[in-house]
């Protein structure tokens, strides 16, 4: 099973897709990217995501780079 994006807002933690993740037979692990610094960063973290890598520089815009935070969340 493969989530290819999914907003982040305040009804996120309603919806049931960590639910359903959880359910899927054989699905152990979810895992995202999110801009440092982004609130979502922090929402995804009070959901269990851990942070396990940054990709540094990630993306550039104009003259400022911003690094990604890779996060993954245990079923």
């Amino acid at each position: 099973m493969t989530v290819a994006a999914v907003n982040a807002s305040n009804t996120w933690k309603e919806n049931s897709c960590i639910a359903r993740a959880r359910d899927a037979d054989g699905l152990e692990l979810l895992t995202l990217s999110v801009t440092a610094g982004n609130p979502a960063e922090q929402l995804y973290a009070s959901l269990g995501f851990e942070t396990y890598g940054t990709l540094r520089h990630a993306i550039k815009l104009g003259a400022a780079y911003f690094d990604k935070r890779l996060m993954s969340l245990n079923l």
